[in-house]
């Protein structure tokens, strides 16, 4: 089936997947402003702060290279700096050379950090449990779940 737009036909499937991704974009946004709203208030922390303490967090006692830090969250070895320098003169992250490789820097979570990422993510967890919790069944989670996977790997299986 196809619909008629000015200059053509217009595959109806397609403006249906285009129409997915805007309602998606415009869920995101929608929830991102909330929840930089609620952690920037509750715990000082922009949610590229908050993203860093919880890959930090994933490496446990264990200090990770900060490139690996700025590639897994898809920021450029400059925004990865800025945002650790506010974490470090926080006293959240410690950094330091690698004594393996002087040209390496590690990062870690301090004690401190590591206390206020603990209650950061309780709270951020109940607020996405609250914001998204109501508003899907354990059928259309599975559903969404699948369909974002997949989105995230690039479309493949």
């Amino acid at each position: 089936m196809t619909t008629t737009v000015e200059g053509g036909a217009v595959d109806a499937e397609r403006e249906g997947r285009i129409a997915v991704w805007r309602d998606l974009m415009a869920a995101h946004d929608t929830l991102m402003k909330q929840f930089q709203t609620e952690l920037r208030s509750e715990f000082d922390l922009s949610l590229p702060q908050y993203d860093v303490l919880r890959r930090l967090s994933l490496a446990g006692e264990a200090c990770v290279r900060m490139g690996e830090v700025a590639d897994a969250l898809l920021f450029s070895s400059g925004a990865a700096t800025k945002v650790l320098d506010r974490l470090v003169d926080r006293g959240l992250v410690e950094r330091g050379a690698d004594p393996d490789d002087r040209r390496t820097v590690l990062v870690g979570l301090t004690d401190d950090g590591r206390a206020l990422f603990a209650r950061a993510q309780r709270t951020h967890g109940d607020s996405i449990q609250e914001k998204v919790g109501p508003f899907a069944s354990a059928d259309e989670r599975r559903h969404v779940e699948t369909f974002l996977k997949r989105l995230a790997a690039g479309g493949r299986a």
